[in-house]
């Protein structure tokens, strides 16, 4: 009578006779893709929008340390972001003095470098806490546009095959996104930090809000003087292949 081989696959243990590795009911079919990704770069405002940027990837020769994974530094965001096209944005609506920019905690924006590019350039930064994309504009249009891709992908068909096709398609979906309702949210934001004053915050981030930053948020003009900036990475499967995936263990005896 032949042996039985007991193989575990995780939690569930299956028996097998020897040699029965490549029948079809030890083998699993699984999905392997190639990823795509994108980082991008955008800015609104009450009655305006930027364009949506894509962040160029950096090459590795301008690695700057052993241990570089050449991100988005602050020379690259202020060279390649602020300078081409914040600070133009900011001089068509009327002076930089008049405005001030809401951006995210990344070391981008907060270093030493981002710090005194601003102040050269007279790009004034709202005080902001960590960790409060709730009170931050930005991310709700940064998940508008993430379903509407969503939505559009449904279909195979749609589907970005490389980083250029998934570029066009992040940057057609941002300038087809209903800005007319999406400047309206800048009139609810005073009641927004209101309200989250009164439950309490979450995660304390309203406590960390300097006086500063609440009453210029909920000021009657407040709207027009406030940019909601940020960065968004967006990656995607953009090709399947159908592996058939071995169960390893238990070699027959």
């Amino acid at each position: 009578m032949p042996r039985l081989v007991l193989t575990l696959l995780g939690q569930c243990p299956r028996v097998r006779r020897p040699n029965s590795e490549v029948d079809e009911g030890f083998i699993a079919q699984s999905f392997k893709g190639a990823h795509t990704s994108g980082m991008f770069w955008g800015v609104v405002g009450y009655g305006y929008h930027s364009p949506l940027v894509p962040i160029r990837k950096r090459t590795s020769a301008e690695r700057t340390h052993d241990k570089d994974r050449l991100g988005l530094n602050s020379k690259k965001y202020c060279e390649e972001v602020l300078k081409p096209y914040l600070l133009p944005l900011l001089r068509q609506i009327s002076s930089p003095e008049s405005l001030e920019v809401i951006e995210g905690r990344a070391l981008s924006h907060t270093s030493k470098f981002s710090r005194l590019y601003r102040l050269q350039h007279s790009i004034h930064r709202l005080p902001w806490p960590a960790s409060s994309p709730d009170l931050n504009l930005i991310e709700n249009i940064w998940a508008m546009l993430k379903n509407s891709l969503r939505k559009q992908w449904r279909n195979p068909s749609n589907h970005p095959h490389n980083e250029t096709e998934l570029i066009i398609a992040a940057q057609t979906t941002w300038g087809a996104l209903p800005w007319g309702h999406i400047y309206h949210w800048f009139d609810k934001m005073p009641v927004r930090v209101l309200t989250a004053i009164r439950r309490g915050g979450r995660s304390n981030y309203v406590t960390k809000l300097t006086s500063f930053s609440i009453m210029t948020i909920i000021r009657g003009n407040s709207r027009g003087r406030l940019m909601y900036d940020g960065l968004y990475q967006l990656t995607l499967v953009v090709s399947s292949e159908r592996k058939a995936d071995m169960y390893q263990g238990g070699g027959g005896g």
